[in-house]
């Protein structure tokens, strides 16, 4: 059963826009990864993903344009569905 926010097979487009920016940047793919390697739990996989994306927008050193179009493209991190992008990246 799909819902009125489903985007592309996703919970809704923020949480597809996530799981894109993630996973289409060899070296971001790579860091997501490895965040998420020594995480045991769904749940904490799930945190964990947040609080490093969230993150990457408060680093000052950046690559600013790339993570400006990223938020741009993404729009409210509040809507992502974290658990379903940690788990498309654990289960890769």
């Amino acid at each position: 059963m799909s819902t009125a926010d489903e985007y592309n097979g996703w919970t809704n487009r923020e949480t597809w826009a996530v799981a894109l920016h993630l996973s289409n940047d060899e070296g971001m793919y790579e860091a997501a990864r490895a965040v998420l390697g020594s995480v045991a739990s769904e749940r904490a996989a799930a945190d964990t993903l947040e609080d490093w994306t969230r993150s990457l927008f408060e680093e000052r050193g950046a690559d600013a344009r790339t993570l400006l179009l990223m938020a741009l493209d993404i729009g409210s991190l509040w809507r992502v569905n974290w658990r379903e992008v940690a788990a498309s990246l654990v289960n890769a």
